[in-house]
């Protein structure tokens, strides 16, 4: 009986044990996902790879198989598509083996979800056939079991228009499906309800687009989301406009901009901006214009300084800090390792007389011991390199960023640029019919926008400097028969820019550019396999 007591609370002890794990691990996931959000992927990673290890120790599958799921939004998060796969590819092996059915419908959700992003603003065929089939399968799966899984209803209608192309279609299911959605899922009502207005929108139809925001507005409010209501008001007031109902639209418009700027929503406020200055340029309120296009080109100014570069090169130093750092603790390491060797070979030299069972044992240990140093060692350099690695990401597209930035304010210096030429243009032709009288004031004018007028490629090379640091002073050490032209040409190739972009910049043929082209890679020796976009992005 007292056996049978002990087995009892054996199993109540082990019980309780594995709940608080299983806590443990929902908590750590949970702890992961919110910094993911707030932008800490690394922090977010560790915890995962924590939680990952408690699964595998707990034998705990279902919770492994969530535990790739959460890693695989947060690399999606990072685009790092390859990585988000093979987690994905993990989850689904668990999920079918065990025959979790509602885990698999998220795998298949977060699938389709995966190749829809890989294949970006391009959206390659295949990728969008691997995405549709993807989320159908987890629609099957949903409908089958009677499961409820709002994204899935929701991605499943988005395919249908966006990838399929059929806005009835697509308008019928969402209209059909939004029964389904209990009222209290007030996210997923809002999402439901702007993909409905933007199939609306698209048709031409405002007024059923309008309505449809407005259904949005109501639950963006219960949902007390401060910058979902900002948007939904601007896309109000947009759809106002679009009805020609501009009191109705200033009236949003204002209301969004105040939740914009109180809760720093960049989209909203952009948005609301130019919906703004679109109305007061309708009813010639030349001082209500300038004052909102004032604040659409402070928020889209690009600034590039010597505290930019500071700060891009202090994150390179701290990066190589930290590489050096983990070198020195792995040596450290080592001989610790070595030391520890060398005390075990001690204890088992002084009891090896006393008994060959107890030299077997501490064999074993020690074993068992060098294979825990190896993997904790291999373990620290594996999420060491992903932690080098994210970072460099994270500077390279930081780059990237500035560098499409720089490609706007590019094309909106050339487009005013043009419109000044053409404004001269005209002056000047206004001062050969104008009378004698006007003619002083007509030179005045063009004198005053000759010595205002900024050159153009002054700027632009600020801004290149900013970004691409000491690339020019290359460029011209290296091959100085470059002239000056052929100098600029070679920095907008550096950027990506297409030939036509260039020609609209520099004002020149496609033909010539193609020219110039010619020109500078028989002049800098770019070999006959490689891209000159290529060579200048190793330079």
């Amino acid at each position: 009986m007292k056996i049978n007591k002990i087995l009892i609370i054996i199993l109540i002890l082990f019980g309780f044990f594995e709940k608080a794990e299983a806590e443990k691990i929902d908590s750590l996931l949970n702890q992961a996902q919110n910094m993911a959000e707030k932008g800490e992927y690394l922090q977010s990673i560790e915890i995962i790879l924590n939680a990952k290890k408690l699964c595998i120790e707990n034998s705990d599958q279902k919770k492994l198989a969530n535990t790739y799921i959460v890693l695989s939004n947060i690399y999606l998060k990072l685009s790092k598509f390859s990585e988000s796969l093979q987690n994905l590819l993990l989850a689904e092996k668990i999920a079918k083996t065990e025959n979790y059915i509602e885990l698999n419908a998220e795998i298949y959700n977060s699938l389709a979800v995966l190749y829809y992003e890989a294949g970006g603003d391009e959206q390659p065929e295949d990728y969008m056939k691997k995405a549709e089939s993807y989320i159908a399968k987890a629609y099957k799966i949903v409908k089958d079991n009677d499961l409820k899984n709002n994204e899935i209803i929701l991605n499943y209608g988005v395919m249908i228009y966006m990838y399929k192309n059929i806005p009835d279609s697509a308008l019928n299911y969402f209209k059909e499906e939004k029964i389904y959605i209990n009222t209290t899922d007030y996210k997923d009502l809002i999402y439901l309800n702007e993909y409905i207005g933007h199939i609306y929108k698209n048709c031409g139809d405002y007024r059923d687009a309008l309505n449809s925001h407005f259904e949005s507005l109501k639950y963006s409010q219960k949902d007390k989301n401060n910058n979902l209501i900002a948007m939904n008001y601007s896309n109000i007031a947009f759809f106002y406009t679009k009805l020609n109902k501009l009191d109705s639209a200033l009236f949003f418009a204002k209301k969004s901009l105040f939740l914009a700027e109180k809760y720093n929503n960049k989209y909203a406020l952009q948005q609301t901006l130019e919906i703004l200055v679109g109305i007061y340029y309708q009813r010639k309120n030349i001082v209500n214009y300038h004052k909102y296009q004032i604040k659409i080109d402070s928020i889209t100014k690009i600034y590039y300084s010597n505290e930019t570069t500071k700060d891009f090169i202090k994150m390179q130093f701290e990066l190589n800090m930290e590489i050096k750092d983990m070198k020195i603790n792995l040596l450290e390491k080592d001989n610790q390792l070595k030391n520890n060797r060398i005390k075990i070979s001690v204890v088992i030299f002084s009891i090896i007389l006393l008994s060959l069972i107890v030299i077997i044992i501490l064999m074993k240990k020690r074993e068992k011991y060098k294979r825990i140093i190896a993997q904790q060692k291999l373990e620290l350099i594996i999420e060491k390199e992903e932690s080098i690695k994210m970072k460099n990401d994270k500077l390279n597209d930081e780059i990237k960023r500035r560098n499409r930035e720089l490609i706007t304010k590019t094309m909106l210096i050339v487009k005013n640029k043009k419109a000044m030429q053409n404004i001269l243009e005209k002056i000047k032709k206004l001062k050969l019919i104008s009378k004698k009288s006007n003619q002083d004031i007509l030179k005045e004018i063009l004198s005053e926008i000759k010595i205002n007028s900024k050159d153009f490629w002054d700027d632009f090379f600020l801004y290149f400097n900013g970004i691409h640091t000491s690339f020019l002073q290359k460029l011209s050490a290296k091959f100085p028969d470059l002239t000056n032209t052929e100098i600029k040409i070679t920095t907008l190739i550096k950027l990506n820019l297409s030939t036509n972009d260039i020609s609209k910049i520099t004002s020149t043929s496609p033909r010539t550019i193609d020219k110039h082209r010619t020109n500078i890679r028989k002049k800098i020796n770019v070999n006959t396999g490689e891209t000159l976009s290529d060579f200048l992005n190793k330079l």
